[in-house]
């Protein structure tokens, strides 16, 4: 059954939403999904322009997922106006974060040079059994191997690439528990920082990408 309001009676209903869209919205209740937007986009050197087009995708993908997590409040007829409007907001909140975030990991010449090949590069290709033994411990086994490799892209800006080996049975447990995706979720952040504490933060200085095999 559909019912008929009238235009007063919409006037109160939408102010009375905005007024609890204020109340849920504010920088500290997105940054959930703002982070989950920047994971959402890895690459961004290669997938993004400049900063503003990056700026831009992620707080759009935030604020998506944000109306798609509280659908059942919000009303259908308004979803564009509310998307906008939050977009707007969450632009003032983390442009200039996103900004930097992309100006710190896009810069206009972005390569492996030679020094880092005598240093972190080389160190790490030497090193690579042990910590693949230290990511092993850290995931509890559930990664057991690690390789990595650059792969230069047409722009000329290198992406990190990293071979992350999963046992069989590791594979079967999460293919049941809803998909091998989650495996990643759950040890993206582990993986990070066990490399960057075994002295090789400068990997991540790079755009990366994570493969399971």
């Amino acid at each position: 059954m559909k019912y008929i309001i009238t235009e007063s009676q919409y006037t109160l209903l939408v102010e009375n939403y905005l007024s609890w869209l204020k109340r849920r919205v504010n920088p500290e209740s997105m940054k959930k999904y703002i982070m989950d937007g920047e994971i959402n986009f890895p690459t961004l050197c290669d997938d993004f322009e400049d900063e503003f087009e990056y700026a831009d995708n992620v707080i759009k993908w935030a604020v998506d997922d944000f109306l798609t997590s509280n659908e059942d409040s919000y009303l259908d007829e308004m979803y564009d106006e509310i998307h906008d409007l939050v977009v707007d907001w969450c632009k003032d909140w983390f442009g200039e974060y996103l900004f930097e975030i992309y100006r710190n990991t896009c810069p206009e010449e972005d390569y492996i040079n030679e020094s880092e090949h005598n240093t972190w590069y080389d160190e790490l290709q030497k090193n690579r059994k042990l910590v693949a033994k230290l990511i092993s411990k850290n995931t509890e086994g559930e990664i057991s191997d690690f390789d990595f490799f650059v792969s230069y892209v047409t722009t000329g800006r290198p992406i990190i690439k990293i071979m992350l080996g999963v046992p069989g049975r590791v594979k079967r447990k999460y293919m049941d528990d809803g998909g091998i995706d989650q495996l990643l979720d759950n040890h993206t952040e582990t993986i990070r920082q066990t490399i960057s504490a075994a002295g090789y933060p400068e990997l991540f200085k790079h755009s990366v990408q994570y493969q399971l095999i």
